[in-house]
């Protein structure tokens, strides 16, 4: 188990100031374009959700959260339901979507137009189903922006326990970098037996 929790809260601390976190989501013509990154809180998102506790020491997932996550991806995995679970997160119709490995990560698609992209399936697995559990009993899920949430679920990924993918053993690394003539790290979590990388993230 990588995520103790004071290894979580010192690497999404520098989230908030400037965070490559991936692509966002799509956003739809009458979606704003949100909050930019310097005024987003990574730290302040994920103890916005039902999903962690903890105090000042660290988080930790709560135990009711932790159940039904572990549960939902287990299932989604076992039923090979991914893109029956993406369209149920989208509009709910699975026409011409589809999951794809590029140069980029493991993209979803419908047509030409790219629904997101993730560092992995596994990755890929874990939001989906972080996702539907956060919108079947927190309300708060529904007040936060694409760009909060896209923050959350990638946080989220630090607290896994196993792959989701093969449920191997999973091994994290916080790297000191150099960005722009300033410091900066990267934090990296990934399956020892798949190979799986479940998070890639550079603060800066």
């Amino acid at each position: 188990m990588y995520a103790m929790a004071s290894t979580v809260l010192e690497s999404i601390r520098g989230w908030g100031r400037s965070a490559e976190v991936g692509p966002d989501p799509p956003q739809t013509p009458s979606e704003p374009a949100g909050k930019p990154d310097s005024a987003i809180d990574a730290e302040a998102l994920l103890r916005s959700t039902s999903a962690v506790v903890g105090g000042n020491d660290g988080l930790r997932l709560e135990s009711t959260f932790r159940t039904a996550w572990h549960d939902r991806m287990r299932e989604i995995r076992e039923t090979n339901s991914r893109l029956t679970e993406l369209a149920t997160r989208l509009d709910g119709r699975s026409d011409r979507l589809a999951l794809e490995v590029t140069d980029e990560g493991f993209a979803a698609t419908r047509g030409r137009d790219r629904v997101g992209c993730w560092p992995s399936d596994g990755a890929f697995l874990a939001d989906l189903a972080s996702t539907a559990v956060l919108e079947e009993s927190d309300p708060t899920w529904e007040t936060l922006e694409s760009r909060e949430r896209r923050i959350v679920l990638t946080a989220l990924r630090l607290f896994l326990e196993w792959c989701p993918n093969c449920d191997g053993e999973l091994v994290g690394e916080t790297t000191p970098t150099d960005v722009g003539g300033g410091d900066g790290s990267t934090v990296r979590l990934e399956c020892v037996r798949c190979g799986s990388l479940l998070v890639s993230e550079r603060d800066r």
